[in-house]
């Protein structure tokens, strides 16, 4: 059985929101040998080989948690199709109780699913310590390892393949307080009025925003915006129930949440070749 490999990090169903008119996105990235924007195929964009797999105990590669995100992609599609027609026509998006959960499921994921979040968390972490501390745990519980055991553990090959499945562990994961949050607050969703403006996706796909004694989930003026396409953004309202759309003709608000993106991503795209050439420049 073909197990699937290439893991895209922001969804292909999100990524086909943001193309041009040909099917295409123009995307720059920091790290890549490109210096200059390029074209690209939503297919071929924020993703990485393996990048939710590691290796089983038979030696088999393990991709739950890739096949878990697709599920959940396929139940938030719809989902996020009739939300993006809706506004567009501009009606109120209405949800059942059943896709609310699938909405926040969806929104939190995507918050944390993605290397420019966790790669930094993850480097922030003493490893060696927690494995230590993980051994001790073992050994106070089930008894002494062997010494074969314990050499296993200081292999670098060994420790990397354990990182990894520590690493995806902890993505499967829901946070149960994050979970309530979202489920009591409303949603705010921006569309943008001028054709001729649009969003960025980025590969660290939420920017938050709020005032310096804001910064967290659930105040009133806190707000983590995760553009669904070129036209339309959302964030959770901690300030009202309920679906709250706001028709966006501030090109400068517009412009800074863009900005944002840019800074906190190490890759962007966009259906504009202009508008991602004028964000990399002004980034530099």
């Amino acid at each position: 059985m073909n197990e699937p490999r290439r893991h895209h990090y922001i969804p292909q169903f999100i990524l086909r929101n943001f193309c041009a008119n040909d099917g295409f996105l123009f995307a720059y990235s920091k790290q890549s040998e490109r210096s200059s924007v390029y074209q690209v195929k939503p297919k071929n964009v924020f993703l990485r080989k393996d990048l939710y797999a590691f290796e089983g105990a038979g030696g088999e590669l393990n991709v739950s948690l890739e096949k878990g995100y697709a599920r959940l992609e396929s139940s938030v599609a719809p989902i996020v199709e009739r939300m993006v027609n809706a506004v567009r026509e501009g009606d109120v998006p209405l949800m059942s109780r059943e896709e609310r959960g699938i909405w926040d499921a969806f929104f939190y994921h995507q918050l944390k699913r993605t290397p420019d979040y966790h790669n930094p968390i993850i480097a922030r972490q003493n490893f060696d310590k927690i494995l230590a501390d993980g051994i001790a745990e073992w050994e106070a519980q089930k008894g002494k390892l062997s010494q074969e055991k314990l050499r296993e553990f200081s292999d670098p090959i060994k420790r990397k393949k354990i990182r990894q499945q520590a690493k995806i562990i902890g993505l499967a994961k829901s946070n149960p307080e994050v979970s309530r949050l979202l489920a009591k607050m409303g949603i705010r969703i921006l569309k943008i009025v001028d054709a001729k403006k649009s969003f960025v996706v980025g590969s660290n796909p939420v920017v938050r925003m709020g005032p310096p004694n804001a910064g967290y989930l659930g105040h009133p003026e806190y707000e983590m915006w995760l553009p669904i396409a070129h036209d339309i953004a959302v964030s959770p309202n901690g300030s009202e129930t309920g679906v709250q759309t706001h028709f966006l003709n501030d090109h400068n608000a517009i412009r800074r949440l863009n900005a944002k993106l840019f800074a906190q991503s190490e890759m962007i795209a966009g259906r504009s070749k202009q508008l991602v050439k004028s964000l990399t420049r002004s980034g530099k």
